[in-house]
């Protein structure tokens, strides 16, 4: 359920001249002016690290590096300046906790691109493995954590791009399995599923068109196997303990299928003709997602229990064609509520605005700027229970919404400058501890962080 009343009170306190975040859930605040005036530090890659906020930033002094907030201006600051010297950055990137731990990647200048760690404190935060030994690059990528060990995909300099692991020791960081002996594009979209990884697998060349398909490790080199060849997955996603993914077996069309890990486990459901299943998304162990109905020539949702016959339609959504500049997007799960973006009829033309499901229908929840057509919503996030986002309205302005599901609960908290061609739009928001963190400007001070408080 979303959180009961929340309607009623944003009209109270609309009518009392109070900001409507006070019924969101607390009081809107700049966090720090992190590089002082309009000049952005651009925080991005918002991390919740045992209730801390890590992220990175640059202060104009140090580069982009690794920073730590406890919600207050005093407690937000430079965490670890990897890569030391004015201007230097190492840009920390790929950030992903794993039992209160943050591994990421970084260059500190030394050892190129290559795995680091981090508990939170200064001391703490330092160079897990130089992977491929001096000044060149590992590459780490594809960060996952799989009931509580990391997976991520790394080049040694002498096996190619291959499935590794870390335990957050440097002995224990290794590679699992050198899958193929030439120097092809390795292991894509790990997808952790229950305690086991999935992943798809691409070889370079037609010589290595035998160890493509879908595969599944247990983290070990003999548990690292070919589950499928014939089917080649991507958009993988996990649905309780089933993988389900999306589909081209080679003829042009594209269906919706599932694994149980197995070869024989590891089914097509569905055929959706000129469209693939997109955003593959959980909902109480049901399956959902988007996909363009061949036979009444619409998008739609739709939802899978795992087989052929339970893979149906929930709701169209607009008669219209795949090739949609934007087609219904942003599949947002909140307390079993689906929320996402897609076209209605507008002054004879389309428009995107905020629609829900509850597993049964779907309806348009609000037009949120009514007056023009210039709508982008994104970044849709559940915090606690309620869902936030931003409109997009470039180049003019971003605005930051709340919704609780309903017309009238789902309100404009605050405006904020947009930002300049060829910057990073806001970034969040994220949940931390109950605090929403986000990353925007109010044309006073450039891109910085930002919350909305929890309620006194």
């Amino acid at each position: 359920m979303l959180r009961a009343g929340l309607a009623l009170a944003l009209l109270a306190v609309l009518a009392l001249g109070a900001s409507p975040a006070d019924a969101a859930g607390g009081r809107i605040r700049l966090v720090k002016d992190i590089r002082p005036g309009i000049a952005p530090s651009t925080p991005t890659e918002l991390t919740d690290v045992n209730g801390a906020l890590l992220f990175v930033a640059d202060d104009g002094a140090n580069g982009a590096e690794l920073w730590k907030s406890n919600g207050t201006t005093a407690g937000t600051r430079l965490l670890k300046d990897v890569n030391p010297g004015a201007g230097a950055a190492s840009s920390p990137h790929e950030l992903v906790n794993v039992n209160g731990t943050l591994f990421f990647v970084a260059d500190n200048g030394v050892h190129g691109n290559e795995l680091w760690k981090s508990n939170g404190t200064t001391a703490g935060t330092r160079l897990l493995k130089d992977i491929m030994p001096g000044a060149a690059s590992s590459w780490p990528r594809d960060l996952t954590n799989v009931g509580g060990t990391l997976y991520f995909v790394a080049d040694n300099g002498a096996n190619g791009l291959e499935l590794w692991k870390s335990n957050g020791t440097t002995a224990g960081t290794k590679l699992v399995k050198d899958i193929s002996a030439r120097f092809g594009y390795g292991p894509r979209e790990l997808t952790a599923v229950g305690g086991a990884l999935f992943f798809r697998y691409e070889g370079q060349g037609a010589s290595d068109w035998l160890l493509g398909g879908l595969w599944r490790s247990d983290g070990t080199t003999a548990g690292t196997v070919q589950v499928s060849l014939e089917i080649v997955p991507y958009g993988l996603a996990a649905v309780g303990k089933t993988l389900f993914f999306s589909a081209t077996p080679g003829d042009g069309s594209y269906w919706l299928g599932r694994s149980d890990g197995t070869s024989l486990g590891t089914v097509l459901l569905k055929d959706f003709l000129w469209d693939a299943p997109r955003e593959l998304t959980d909902r109480d162990g049901v399956l959902y997602f988007f996909a363009y109905d061949n036979a009444h020539m619409h998008s739609g949702l739709w939802r899978s229990d795992g087989t052929a016959a339970g893979t149906t339609q929930v709701a169209p959504l607009i008669q219209s064609d795949p090739d949609l500049p934007f087609p219904p997007h942003h599949l947002t799960n909140v307390n079993g509520t689906l929320f996402f973006v897609a076209p209605f009829v507008w002054n004879g033309g389309l428009k995107y605005s905020l629609w829900k499901s509850d597993g049964t229908n779907a309806v348009m929840v609000k037009d949120v700027w009514p007056t023009h057509d210039r709508v982008q919503l994104r970044d849709l996030t559940n915090v606690n229970g309620l869902l936030y986002f931003f409109n997009d309205d470039w180049p003019i302005a971003i605005d930051l919404f709340v919704s609780d599901g309903t017309a009238a609960g789902t309100v404009q908290l605050r405006r904020y400058f947009s930002y300049p061609a060829g910057e990073t739009p806001p970034h969040g928001p994220v949940n931390v501890g109950g605090i929403v963190y986000y990353a925007a400007s109010d044309g006073v001070t450039g891109r910085e962080l930002w919350e909305i408080t929890r309620p006194e």
